[in-house]
């Protein structure tokens, strides 16, 4: 899926809009594995809990980044595509 939008919603959390594919659906408050397409980070799968509705032709997520921690890469702010 690719990322279509990201953005800051405070210094430390930012807002990613994503594709959603034809047909998928999920119940409020499931969450989802995503990894990163980067060659050090594409086997390593992270959680996220969606924060768009079912209904919306897209899928949401809020990220807080976390200083010192290796959940995820520094770079992951940069244009890159989500790997389901």
């Amino acid at each position: 899926m690719k990322i279509l939008e990201a953005s800051y919603i405070s210094h430390d959390v930012k807002r990613f809009i994503t594709e959603k594919p034809e047909g998928y659906h999920f119940i409020p408050g499931q969450g989802t594995d995503i990894s990163i397409n980067l060659p050090e980070w594409k086997d390593h799968l992270r959680p996220f809990t969606f924060t768009s509705l079912n209904s919306s032709p897209f899928l949401e997520f809020l990220i807080k980044f976390m200083t010192n921690t290796m959940a995820l890469p520094n770079n992951w702010l940069r244009p890159m595509q989500v790997l389901n």
